[in-house]
């Protein structure tokens, strides 16, 4: 885990610097990245979908950006994310379920 410097002294106490994800913000971001929506990351870790809303948002802070598509360039540029090894995903709606 990175430290910033003001963050270095507190270290020893478990204090988390806040330009880190949590493990839950990463995969919720990376369910993102891979195209989910947040309706599927829903069903997917069975969590309220106000929750996963809370979680984009706490992302985009950290990463200073006002897009969930912005904040997945982010942490595809910082490395935070892996990129997505298969093709793209058909988008859904009401006609292609």
């Amino acid at each position: 885990m990175r430290y910033c410097t003001p963050c270095s002294r507190m270290q020893r106490r478990g204090h988390r610097c806040r330009s880190e994800l949590t493990p839950v913000q990463l995969a919720t971001l990376q369910a993102l990245a891979d195209g989910s929506t947040p309706q599927e990351i829903t069903e997917e870790t069975g969590v309220a979908l106000h929750s996963v809303w809370s979680r984009l948002a706490g992302i985009r802070f950290i990463y200073g950006v006002a897009s969930d598509a912005a904040a997945v360039g982010a942490g595809l540029a910082r490395g935070d994310l892996r990129p997505q090894k298969r093709g793209p995903r058909v988008p859904r709606n009401h006609r292609t379920r």
